[in-house]
């Protein structure tokens, strides 16, 4: 003897209701009698156990692989592209601090080349260059 509780009779009995609710609605009627609600719930049973869906259980495999492969590659692609972003924006960065390094010595190497003539026409005036 089985023992069922009263909430799984009455979730199954819900789970029933409510799809017997769907199959009337594809059906395209609300409203029907008796013996049509009967036959609208039998079509729709036997289209179901005879393949009347075009979608096979290999087809739903497949989809379902799929969307999941298509999903797995969008999340690859979108951190691909966020490394990639993170890499040129760490490129930029090394290339302003090697520009204003770059800027910074050919100041510095335009000075010294302003003293040097300096110090030569000094030299050459004979001044004295030792301060």
């Amino acid at each position: 003897m089985v023992s069922i509780c009263c909430s799984c009779v009455l979730s199954v009995d819900l789970v029933f209701h409510e799809k017997k609710k769907l199959l009337l609605r594809a059906c395209g009627e609300f409203f029907l009698s008796e013996p049509q609600e009967s036959q609208c719930l039998e079509q729709t049973y036997t289209d179901d156990l005879t393949g009347w869906s075009t979608e096979t259980a290999a087809d739903q495999t497949a989809r379902v692989e799929a969307q999941a492969t298509t999903h797995r590659l969008g999340q690859q692609l979108a951190e691909e592209q966020a490394a990639r972003l993170k890499a040129e924006s760490m490129a930029q960065a090394a290339q302003k601090e090697s520009d204003d390094e770059i800027r910074k010595l050919r100041e510095h190497l335009e000075r010294a080349h302003r003293e040097n003539e300096e110090f030569r026409k000094q030299a050459e005036s004979g001044k004295c260059v030792i301060l």
